[in-house]
Protein backbone atom coordinates (compact mmCIF):
# COMPACT_ATOMS: atom_id res chain seq x y z
CA UNK A 1 0.00 0.00 0.00
CA UNK A 2 1.23 3.47 -0.67
CA UNK A 3 1.05 6.48 1.55
CA UNK A 4 -0.22 9.58 0.15
CA UNK A 5 3.01 10.87 0.04
CA UNK A 6 3.76 10.15 -3.25
CA UNK A 7 5.00 6.64 -4.18
CA UNK A 8 6.52 6.08 -0.65
CA UNK A 9 5.65 2.83 0.24
CA UNK A 10 3.24 3.39 3.91
CA UNK A 11 6.30 0.69 5.22
CA UNK A 12 9.27 3.18 4.64
CA UNK A 13 7.12 6.65 5.80
CA UNK A 14 8.82 6.95 9.34
CA UNK A 15 12.67 6.80 7.31
CA UNK A 16 11.01 9.00 4.54
CA UNK A 17 9.63 11.31 7.41
CA UNK A 18 13.06 11.59 9.20
CA UNK A 19 14.62 12.54 6.09
CA UNK A 20 12.36 15.42 5.41
CA UNK A 21 12.65 16.60 8.89
CA UNK A 22 16.41 16.78 8.22
CA UNK A 23 15.88 17.85 5.02
CA UNK A 24 13.75 20.86 6.20
CA UNK A 25 15.68 21.47 9.23
CA UNK A 26 18.55 22.58 6.75
CA UNK A 27 16.54 25.04 5.08
CA UNK A 28 14.50 23.07 2.29
CA UNK A 29 11.31 24.99 2.28
CA UNK A 30 10.08 22.51 0.16
CA UNK A 31 10.76 19.81 2.37
CA UNK A 32 8.79 21.69 5.28
CA UNK A 33 5.58 21.73 3.26
CA UNK A 34 6.07 17.98 2.62
CA UNK A 35 6.98 18.10 6.55
CA UNK A 36 4.11 19.57 7.74
CA UNK A 37 1.70 17.42 5.45
CA UNK A 38 3.58 14.64 6.80
CA UNK A 39 2.31 15.77 10.54
CA UNK A 40 -1.09 17.10 8.80
CA UNK A 41 -2.22 13.42 7.81
CA UNK A 42 -0.38 11.68 10.46
CA UNK A 43 2.36 9.68 8.30
CA UNK A 44 5.25 8.66 9.57
CA UNK A 45 4.96 11.35 11.97
CA UNK A 46 2.34 11.17 15.26
CA UNK A 47 -0.61 13.51 13.26
CA UNK A 48 0.02 16.76 15.14
CA UNK A 49 -2.35 19.44 13.26
CA UNK A 50 -0.58 22.20 15.77
CA UNK A 51 2.91 21.00 14.53
CA UNK A 52 1.77 20.83 10.94
CA UNK A 53 0.25 24.52 10.98
CA UNK A 54 3.34 25.79 12.76
CA UNK A 55 5.86 24.20 10.36
CA UNK A 56 3.37 25.55 7.18
CA UNK A 57 3.39 29.41 8.94
CA UNK A 58 7.02 29.13 9.42
CA UNK A 59 7.77 28.23 5.37
CA UNK A 60 5.23 30.15 4.19
CA UNK A 61 7.21 32.85 6.15
CA UNK A 62 10.21 31.83 3.87
CA UNK A 63 8.52 32.49 0.80
CA UNK A 64 7.05 28.69 0.00
CA UNK A 65 3.68 29.92 -1.37
CA UNK A 66 2.39 26.82 -1.33
CA UNK A 67 2.38 26.64 2.70
CA UNK A 68 0.96 30.04 2.74
CA UNK A 69 -2.25 28.63 0.50
CA UNK A 70 -2.06 25.15 3.42
CA UNK A 71 -1.58 27.68 6.09
CA UNK A 72 -4.99 29.91 5.08
CA UNK A 73 -6.80 26.85 4.12
CA UNK A 74 -5.76 25.47 8.18
CA UNK A 75 -7.32 28.73 9.29
CA UNK A 76 -10.69 28.70 7.34
CA UNK A 77 -11.29 24.80 8.44
CA UNK A 78 -10.18 25.17 11.87
CA UNK A 79 -7.78 22.49 11.63
CA UNK A 80 -4.93 23.11 14.49
CA UNK A 81 -6.54 26.43 15.70
CA UNK A 82 -9.32 28.13 16.09
CA UNK A 83 -11.16 29.23 12.75
CA UNK A 84 -9.92 33.26 11.69
CA UNK A 85 -11.51 34.05 8.10
CA UNK A 86 -9.56 37.03 8.08
CA UNK A 87 -6.29 35.59 8.67
CA UNK A 88 -7.34 32.61 6.10
CA UNK A 89 -7.89 35.46 3.22
CA UNK A 90 -4.86 37.19 4.07
CA UNK A 91 -2.73 33.82 3.39
CA UNK A 92 -4.92 32.93 0.38
CA UNK A 93 -4.61 36.40 -1.15
CA UNK A 94 -0.69 36.43 -0.55
CA UNK A 95 -0.45 32.61 -2.58
CA UNK A 96 -2.34 34.08 -5.00
CA UNK A 97 -0.59 36.85 -5.42
CA UNK A 98 2.85 34.59 -5.38
CA UNK A 99 1.12 32.52 -8.23
CA UNK A 100 -0.50 29.94 -6.82
CA UNK A 101 -3.71 29.42 -8.96
CA UNK A 102 -5.46 27.38 -6.12
CA UNK A 103 -4.83 30.26 -3.67
CA UNK A 104 -6.48 32.67 -5.65
CA UNK A 105 -9.62 30.39 -6.46
CA UNK A 106 -9.90 29.72 -2.67
CA UNK A 107 -9.33 33.49 -2.11
CA UNK A 108 -12.76 34.14 -4.19
CA UNK A 109 -14.32 31.04 -1.99
CA UNK A 110 -13.33 32.74 1.18
CA UNK A 111 -13.87 36.46 0.66
CA UNK A 112 -18.02 36.57 1.34
CA UNK A 113 -16.93 34.84 4.94
CA UNK A 114 -14.05 36.81 5.51
CA UNK A 115 -14.22 40.33 7.62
Amino acid sequence: MLATEGDVPADRMVVFAQQTRRKCEAGDAANCKKLGRLYLNGEGVPKDEKKALSIFEKTCDQGNMGACLDTGALYATATGTTMDMARAKELTDRACAGGEQTACENARAIAPYSP
